[in-house]
């Protein structure tokens, strides 16, 4: 049973560094939107100035996310503020978020707990 007790305390450390570093390497920082038709950015450019939020202009805001693994082809960069990423949502499309991934990695880590409290429990005698 210290086998039990190995595995599930190196889960409860592993879950959560493995989470991290996924969110690290293939997370990107984005504002979620509804695109607008592409006939109208334009449009909206026109009626935009310097000092106003940039992503009205691309399509509906929707919320600030950490996506994991982002369709390249839904990302885009506005010339207006090129520190902004904007990632457009189609409907039906449910990006993976860092929120997910940091929910089942606590799961995967309570889980450990439970594996190295029963290895602990079956050592003892």
């Amino acid at each position: 049973m210290k086998i039990a007790l190995w595995a599930g305390l190196g889960t409860i450390f592993l879950a959560p560094a493995l989470a991290a570093i996924v969110s690290a390497a293939w997370g990107r920082d984005v504002v979620l939107i509804v695109p607008f038709d592409a006939d109208l950015v334009p449009l909206n450019r026109l009626d935009w100035t310097r000092g106003q939020p940039v992503a009205p202009i691309y399509g509906t805001t929707i919320q600030r996310m950490r996506v994991i693994f982002p369709d390249p082809g839904k990302i885009i960069a506005p010339l207006e503020d090129p520190s902004l990423t904007l990632y457009k949502n189609e409907r039906g499309d449910h990006p993976l978020q860092a929120q997910t991934v940091w929910f089942f990695a606590r799961w995967i880590a309570m889980a450990g707990l439970a594996l190295a409290a029963l290895g602990a429990a079956f050592s003892i005698n």
